[in-house]
C-alpha cells in the first residue's frame, strides 16, 4: 500500500477532494453577497465582517490557483476533464481533456493530418476535423495571449476572440499545457509516438 503525505492542513486537503469554484457560481455569490452587505451595513457589523471573511476565503483566486497547484504537484488527478502537466513517459495515459490538448500540438497535428501517428485512435474524438494548426480553438485557448518568439528573436502575442465557443484557460492551465506539449515535442523529436499507448517509433 502506497500513502502520499501531503502538507498544507485543511486547504490542501480540501484542494484534493474538491474543484476549483465555477465561475458562474462565483458570480452568483458575489451579487448576493454584495446585497447582503448593503443591506446589514451597521445593523450588525461583526456578522457582516464575518460572512465577509468567509466569502472572501472561498472566492480569492490566489487560493484557487494555489489549489490547482497542489493538485498539479501531487500527480492525484481523477476524472477525465482535469488539465495537469505531463512528462514524457506518462504522455500514453493522458485523459480525454489532456489528450485534446496534445492533439492540439502543432508538430502532433501535423503527424496527426498525414495518418503518421495513432492520434489516441481508441479514445480521441476530433471536434475541429476541418480545423487546423491555429484554426484549432484548443490551440487558441493555450496560444491565446502567450509571448512566442521569432526566429530572429522578436517576439509577439497573438489574442483570439472566440470568447462564443469555449472559456478562456488560466496561466496554470495553460502552464501545464505547455509543459506537456515540451514533453510531446522531445519524444517527437527522438521519433516516438507520443499518442501511441506503446511508445511507438513513427
Amino acid at each position: 500500500m502506497q500513502v502520499n503525505v501531503i502538507p498544507g492542513g485543511a486547504d490542501a486537503f480540501n484542494a484534493l477532494i474538491y474543484r476549483p469554484p465555477d465561475e458562474r457560481l462565483l458570480d452568483y455569490f458575489h451579487q448576493n453577497m454584495q446585497r447582503a452587505v448593503d443591506t446589514f451595513s451597521g445593523v450588525a457589523d461583526n456578522f457582516v465582517n464575518t460572512v465577509t471573511n468567509l466569502y472572501d476565503r472561498y472566492n480569492n483566486s490566489a487560493l484557487i490557483n494555489a489549489t490547482k497547484a497542489l493538485i498539479h504537484g501531487t500527480g492525484m488527478h481523477a476524472g477525465q476533464d482535469v488539465i495537469y502537466p505531463l512528462d514524457e513517459t506518462h504522455i500514453p495515459e493522458a485523459n480525454l481533456m489532456m489528450q485534446h490538448y496534445i492533439m492540439a500540438n502543432p508538430n502532433v497535428r501535423e503527424l496527426y493530418d498525414k495518418n503518421m501517428c495513432h492520434g489516441f485512435q481508441e479514445t480521441y474524438i476530433d471536434y475541429e476535423p476541418d480545423n487546423t494548426g491555429k484554426e484549432r480553438y484548443d490551440y487558441q485557448r493555450v496560444m491565446d495571449g502567450v509571448l512566442q518568439f521569432e526566429e530572429d528573436g522578436s517576439g509577439y502575442v497573438e489574442h483570439y476572440s472566440n470568447e462564443d465557443y469555449y472559456e478562456p484557460l488560466d496561466i496554470l492551465d495553460k502552464s501545464a499545457i505547455l509543459e506537456t506539449w515540451n514533453a510531446v515535442n522531445n519524444l517527437i523529436y527522438d521519433d516516438i509516438d507520443p499518442t501511441s499507448p506503446d511508445g511507438e517509433e513513427l
